[in-house]
């Protein structure tokens, strides 16, 4: 509520990125082989899907669906920084540490229409799984709490 205005169009949403389908079932297939080095690397691929998969709908949210900044252009250092407007804290990161949100967020976001499970401790499965919240506000700023 901190970074929602009335005196100007503003945004916030749900989100969740996951990987399902064939690397999902390459994972378990390691998995049940007993194959850890093989799990291990999927498991890091399908992260990295995850998490750059996630970094690329915030700029088409930023860029175009929302369009708050349509001109944005940024280089890896400055994206890296994270100096673009608006955030996107995720679930069990330091600025949203409180695991069990994962269940409010599942009455919107409805995460097993995705094939996404969530254990009774809020862990969601398949492992490569990011949720969070998009917001727009220029005074919006990731923080650890």
């Amino acid at each position: 509520a901190d970074f929602l205005t009335s005196d100007m169009p503003d945004y916030a949403g749900f989100f969740f990125v996951t990987t399902t389908g064939p690397i999902a079932q390459a994972i378990d297939l390691a998995k049940r082989r007993g194959d850890d080095y093989e799990t291990l690397l999927l498991q890091s691929i399908a992260d990295r899907l995850v998490e750059a998969a996630t970094e690329i709908i915030h700029f088409r949210v930023r860029s175009s669906l929302w369009g708050y900044a349509p001109l944005e252009t940024l280089d890896p250092t400055t994206f890296m920084a994270h100096k673009y407007r608006g955030i996107r804290p995720a679930i069990g990161y330091p600025s949203l540490p409180d695991q069990s949100l994962v269940f409010d967020f599942d009455k919107i976001l409805d995460y097993s229409s995705a094939g996404i499970d969530i254990t009774e401790n809020g862990a969601l499965s398949p492992q490569a799984t990011t949720t969070g919240m998009m917001l727009a506000s220029p005074e919006a700023c990731y923080f650890a709490v």
